[in-house]
């Protein structure tokens, strides 16, 4: 049976997340197993933590979920980056749930990060269930699909169907870091099946990581909810007033359920299907958007709250700041090496890009 993860050395953090998570995956889909590491431990921590983690363990850990700080029950030395490096060394997906390693510098985004939120226990369970099926249902259909492809992009496009979309999905994996030699020693089997199993096992493993953290995370061929709002130039919460419109390009897959999610070139073709509003054509593609959402709707659709233009444009999103900006030179800056050539409607908005890109290499 599948199990997932979790690790934190504090008993109520550790019980309530996994009360929460229960409540969420049943003991038929997978087991919500926890450790709280301690100096009462018989082994080592690494050792146990390589105990949960080996192939051949009765526990078969499928996700894992680990805080920074793992050290106030007296397991010195051992913190989430060690459990990270473990997990990702065979290819078990973790989750960073670090409630006092918030304020920590940003950094170069990792493929292989995964950031549970901490709001309460009920949304970090939620994400977790989320992540963990995700990563379950491409590795059940990987095994099915033959010949195996030979990049994630390909991955990608024959799990979601869209075998048409492959070119648009590559793009999202021009900058994404090359799997480590350790990695790949610690999957190498001896045997022809087992070889099979492992390929099938790291492909999934890096496939479900160009799709959350890349493909789902900028807005490009698939647009989230926020995405979705700055490209018709709206607040995210007039998103419900419309979404119904596109409910036949919603997107069906893996991580569907982290947030709302839509193929663009079916909001697009929704878009084109609607009556002009009455703006004329060289205002932006947000104004151009949502005037036509509120012709077709005969309501008005709250604005973004972007204070340079009163919330008017928009029309593109910043991943980094989650906000609607426009083509104006002091709104945003054009795509670099923090967004995939894919990302099409991302731009990076300019406050933010001035403040940090000194520091940050943007």
């Amino acid at each position: 049976m599948p199990s997932i993860l979790l690790i934190d050395d504090t008993a109520e953090e550790l019980e309530g997340l996994a009360a929460a998570l229960r409540s969420l995956v049943l003991p038929t889909e997978a087991l919500v197993i926890t450790w709280q590491p301690s100096k009462q431990d018989e082994k080592e921590p690494v050792e146990l933590l390589e105990d949960f983690l080996r192939p051949e363990s009765a526990h078969d850990v499928r996700f894992v979920v680990t805080d920074y700080d793992l050290t106030r029950k007296g397991a010195l030395g051992l913190y989430g980056s060690t459990v990270v490096d473990q997990c990702q060394l065979r290819a078990i997906p973790v989750g960073d749930y670090s409630r006092g390693n918030a304020s920590r510098l940003p950094k170069e985004p990792n493929l292989f990060e995964i950031r549970i939120p901490t709001k309460d226990y009920e949304t970090a369970a939620s994400f977790i269930a989320n992540v963990f099926r995700g990563f379950q249902h491409i590795r059940e259909t990987v095994k099915d699909l033959n010949p195996m492809p030979r990049s994630p992009a390909a991955g990608i496009a024959a799990i979601l169907d869209r075998p048409m979309d492959q070119n648009r999905f590559s793009q999202y994996g021009t900058r994404y870091p090359l799997v480590n030699s350790g990695l790949v020693d610690r999957t190498a089997p001896t045997g022809s099946g087992g070889q099979r199993e492992a390929m099938l096992k790291l492909f999934a493993y890096v496939t479900g990581h160009v799709l959350i953290n890349l493909v789902l995370r900028y807005p490009g061929p698939i647009i989230s909810r926020e995405g979705l709002a700055a490209h018709c130039g709206i607040s995210e919460v007039a998103v419900d007033q419309i979404e119904s419109m596109f409910e036949a390009c919603k997107y069906a897959g893996p991580f569907e359920g982290v947030d709302h999610y839509f193929w663009m070139d079916g909001v697009q073709s929704v878009l084109e299907s609607l009556e002009p509003g009455d703006v004329d054509d060289t205002r932006t593609i947000g104004e151009l958007n949502r005037a036509a959402l509120e012709k077709h709707l005969n309501i008005d659709l709250p604005r973004h709250s972007c204070s340079r233009c009163d919330g008017r444009n928009g029309g593109f999103y910043c991943p980094f700041t989650k906000r609607a900006v426009c083509l104006q030179n002091n709104c945003s800056v054009g795509s670099n090496g923090w967004i995939p050539p894919g990302a099409r409607l991302c731009r990076i908005e300019k406050d933010y890009f001035d403040d940090w890109s000194p520091l940050l290499g943007l």
